[in-house]
């Protein structure tokens, strides 16, 4: 019997490294117990021989490590059917999924944190672990409450593209209609919310969007993240992570 508790997802395509910036990151940042934790890639049909190579010999500290390549990139459908892919074959209770482009920059237990989140409220359909991009938080639609726990609660979406969430909510809403494109993450997001479920953030995330292609150079403590962004009274945006980062030291470009 497998006692892999959480599935690492992360969707791979022509970014070496941005790819290896966001392994090397989350393994160097997450203090979860690897021996509970299994990594699977699903590339979207590469032709970088860099990405495929780093791939096919890459060696992590957890669990179990598998990967998928596929041999075309139907974009953005190929997006969605990677989750099906990865959790097809999934062995953890949970699954995080993660776009190569995520780098993590805070050394903390934070899955082990968002399980016991997720437990507490059956409600939850999953927890963005990441900042979004500061634009992202205008939308009319992006309208959230701040919990007692500090968490964010989003008002009109049950779900969000890359999070941590229970297998139990996945198999109750069942797969992407990845076959609709664009359009396949909003009607994912409508299903879990007439469902009951709602997305949450957390209040002091753990990665950012590395739409600039940073790499990865060190880790800051979560006590002084948690000081830095204390006062903090409207969602941490993408851009602050990345600031905040460059002042530690934490990326380079």
């Amino acid at each position: 019997m497998s006692d892999i508790e959480v599935t690492m997802h992360i969707t791979s395509y022509n970014r070496p490294q941005r790819l290896r910036g966001c392994i090397e990151s989350f393994f160097s940042s997450c203090e979860y117990d690897m021996s509970k934790l299994e990594l699977i890639i699903v590339d979207n049909g590469s032709d970088n021989e860099e990405v495929l190579s780093y791939i096919k010999n890459l060696e992590v500290p957890c669990a179990e490590y598998r990967y998928i390549l596929n041999d075309k990139n139907d974009y953005p459908s190929c997006l969605r059917f990677a989750k099906i892919q990865a959790r097809r074959i999934a062995k953890g209770n949970y699954f995080v999924d993660c776009p190569d482009d995520h780098m993590f920059v805070v050394k903390s237990d934070w899955i082990s944190e968002n399980i016991e989140l997720l437990e507490y409220d059956n409600t939850a359909g999953c927890i963005i672990h990441f900042a979004q991009p500061e634009y992202r938080y205008a939308k009319a639609n992006n309208k959230m409450i701040r919990l007692p726990n500090g968490l964010l609660r989003s008002c009109h979406k049950g779900y969000a593209d890359y999070h941590i969430m229970r297998r139990e909510v996945y198999k109750e809403l069942g797969e992407y209609e990845y076959q609709l494109g664009r359009e396949a993450e909003d009607e994912y997001m409508d299903r879990a919310l007439k469902a009951g479920y709602h997305r949450n953030i957390m209040k002091i995330p753990v990665a950012f969007v590395n739409d600039d292609g940073y790499s990865f150079v060190n880790t800051i403590e979560s006590d002084k993240l948690v000081e830095y962004f204390e006062n903090q009274k409207i969602p941490i945006t993408n851009e602050q992570m990345i600031a905040l980062s460059l002042h530690h030291n934490l990326i380079q470009k």
